[in-house]
């Protein structure tokens, strides 16, 4: 059975933003970075939300004048995980084509998998080179 894809939409100023499932992964919360488990269980307890190892995987697409950018690439089922970035992006009303710049927030596979399908068939072949969102 195959669930009908989550798309949300927002307006940011001049930005349209469209959220796109590329559905869940299953994992503890030892797979963060930058943050401990007990600090974590803190976090989510202060925010009264219970602790679950059902984690959303997420990307954006902004449309920013003449530009279509897509934020993330989900996981692309790598382990299992996601797969459905390009039937939510598809049921928003974009042609993968239309994608001319990534920005990817990281280099883990639940951001980057779905960049490519089977034999690294390339999704997004109007993308002449990716970029990485630099931290501060």
């Amino acid at each position: 059975m195959f669930q009908a894809p989550e798309i949300s939409r927002y307006r940011v100023g001049e930005f349209a933003v469209t959220v796109l499932s590329d559905g869940s992964l299953d994992a503890s919360l030892d797979l963060l970075d930058g943050i401990d488990q007990d600090e974590a269980l803190s976090l989510l307890g202060a925010a009264d939300t219970s602790p679950s190892s059902h984690m959303n995987i997420n990307a954006f697409v902004i449309e920013a004048g003449a530009r279509t950018i897509l934020i993330d690439g989900g996981a692309g089922n790598l382990n299992g995980w996601g797969g459905r970035l390009i039937p939510a992006l598809i049921a928003a009303g974009y042609d993968p084509l239309q994608i001319d710049t990534i920005l990817l927030t990281h280099g883990h596979s639940d951001h980057v998998g779905g960049l490519a399908g089977p034999f690294a068939t390339k999704h997004f072949r109007n993308v002449e080179k990716f970029s990485f969102i630099r931290q501060s």
